[in-house]
């Protein structure tokens, strides 16, 4: 993941003025995103009634926006552990969106928990199912253990967080002479401390996510065909979250960095490098996506095939996978092989946009299919309640997203501190 080039080092009152203007630079953007928030709960109310719709659009976007932060912060983990020098700035936007997690566990709690008999067909009589999966999916087991599961790695992205800029906090706080971080031993002793403590921290989130990211595909995801599964689709899920995650960072460094002043810390170079990532995530995403399918075709599967034919036998969704093969994968392989574009910002933002769309399409495709068999409703439903309930449900999401990083960027270190991290050979 490592690259190159390096970014520029800066003096030590150079990066005080740095932190301090692009923290005063932080987007006003509480009062829309509130408004949004609220319009979201009225969204949640109106679709409580009737088959849920509320709720299953709750579903499907706790799933998309939940895996936008916590891929952003598996990013930033792995970026620290390569030891990647490229764009450290880059790293910590992508870190600071550790502040959406802890929302997301309350959301679980407070939504997924009591609604999930509402929205799972099976969950009330999971123990008719055939063999182990009569246990395996009862209802407190499965929300047992992804509520845990989510807890621990939140708990571990923020403890990440926290060893990461400890040392920059107190530096910054020495800097200028304002209150230091509770025992405080220098800016030496505290930097090697956390060298260590960061580098068991962020195992920690990498490992944590592939495996918590990978049972909440297949628990709030395949689980819902419980007679289909695939023991790919944990990995294909994961992999999909993280490559949603990068485009989603690609509009945030676009919007943040002129704004904020960072124009000389992100430019075409670390661009490049995150177009260069993203591309590998694209190809993966296909590979793995492509990978469940080969079996079912090449086995001639008859038992298995419900699963493609519950996405590809109706005219609403076969436009939506048109949508995500071409959205998510195609365009994206093809605009992403390209260097210049790859260093365009507005070029990079146009393609993110895209991904995103087409992965919150891919969200819609794999949750409501079963959730409605035969009939083939898209995500927006086909009553004008049912259609302004979903669409209000998914700006509450958006609102609580953007606010949740909005606080972030206020109360982290935005700008990193102007030292190289020690390479392994150390």
């Amino acid at each position: 993941m490592a690259a190159s080039h390096a970014a520029p080092m800066m003096t030590d009152q150079e990066w005080v003025d740095l932190n301090r203007r692009a923290r005063a630079n932080v987007p006003q953007w509480e009062i829309p995103a509130l408004v949004l928030v609220a319009l979201g709960v009225v969204g949640l109310l109106l679709g409580l009634g009737g088959n849920h719709r509320g709720l299953q659009a709750f579903w499907v976007n706790f799933l998309f926006w939940g895996g936008l932060a916590q891929g952003a912060v598996t990013f930033a983990a792995a970026v620290w552990l390569t030891r990647g020098q490229w764009g450290p700035s880059v790293a910590r936007i992508a870190l600071l969106q550790v502040a959406f997690a802890p929302v997301m566990l309350i959301l679980f709690l407070l939504v997924i928990v009591p609604s999930s008999g509402s929205v799972v067909p099976w969950i009330a009589h999971a123990e008719e199912l055939h063999g182990f999966k009569g246990w395996w999916l009862s209802r407190w087991f499965m929300l047992g253990r992804d509520f845990i599961g989510l807890a621990l790695l939140t708990a571990f992205g923020l403890k990440f967080a926290s060893v990461l800029m400890r040392p920059e906090r107190g530096a910054l706080a020495e800097l200028r002479r304002t209150t230091l971080p509770p025992g405080w031993r220098g800016l030496e002793v505290e930097r090697a401390a956390a060298q260590a403590s960061a580098f068991r921290w962020g195992i920690a989130v990498v490992i944590t996510y592939m495996l918590v990211y990978s049972l909440i595909g297949f628990d709030m995801v395949m689980s819902l065909e419980p007679h289909w599964y695939s023991t790919m689709f944990g990995g294909y899920y994961f992999v999909t979250t993280l490559y949603m995650a990068l485009a989603a960072l690609i509009l945030w460094l676009t919007v943040l960095r002129r704004r904020m002043g960072l124009d000389g810390l992100i430019g075409p170079l670390q661009y490049r490098d995150v177009g260069s990532i993203m591309l590998g995530f694209c190809i993966l995403s296909a590979y793995t996506c492509f990978a469940q399918y080969l079996p079912i075709w090449y086995g001639n599967l008859p038992e298995e095939i419900s699963y493609v034919l519950n996405r590809l036998d109706h005219p609403v969704w076969v436009p939506l996978v048109k949508f995500i093969v071409f959205g998510g994968f195609i365009i994206p392989l093809v605009t992403l092989i390209n260097l210049r574009v790859k260093k365009t910002p507005a070029a990079m933002c146009l393609i993110a946009l895209l991904i995103l769309c087409a992965g919150f399409a891919e969200r819609n495709v794999l949750v409501l299919p079963p959730l409605f068999p035969g009939r083939g409703e898209t995500f927006v439903g086909p009553s004008a309640l049912e259609a302004l309930s979903g669409l209000l449900v998914t700006l509450g999401f958006a609102g609580l997203y953007v606010l949740s990083v909005l606080q972030g960027l206020r109360l982290g270190v935005i700008v990193p501190g102007p030292w190289r991290v020690r390479p392994f050979a150390y």
